[in-house]
């Protein structure tokens, strides 16, 4: 597993995004995140999973970190946002440390959590 960076620009937010370990084999989703936070004075980290080619994405911001893996847990620590898909154990570990959350559901619980 290659290091997570948590380097960022002085001043930046940290913008943390992750669709969770099953379903986030979204490009187009990571292809609209490019496009939304390319020119803003964040740092995004981007998990997109061990199933996505990281090589299919071209011109990726160079204000974003794409792994394929990170530690939730530690990345959560330090971000000022979590843009996620609202599972359980995401929605409560960003609940943990106080992050707020822009959920986009993807399953059938998702909904419920997100109006909890």
């Amino acid at each position: 597993m290659e290091p997570v960076s948590l380097e960022r620009e002085e001043g930046n937010k940290l913008i943390f995004i992750s669709m969770g370990t099953v379903f986030n084999q979204q490009p187009d989703f990571y292809h609209t995140c490019f496009e939304a936070f390319r020119d803003s004075p964040v740092t995004v980290i981007l998990a997109v999973g061990k199933c996505t080619d990281s090589n299919q994405f071209k011109n990726i911001p160079p204000n974003f970190r794409m792994y394929n893996y990170v530690p939730q847990l530690d990345i959560l620590q330090h971000a000022d946002l979590f843009i996620t898909h609202g599972g359980m154990n995401s929605s409560s570990e960003s609940l943990y440390f106080c992050v707020p959350m822009l959920v986009i559901p993807v399953m059938g619980e998702q909904p419920i959590i997100l109006k909890g």
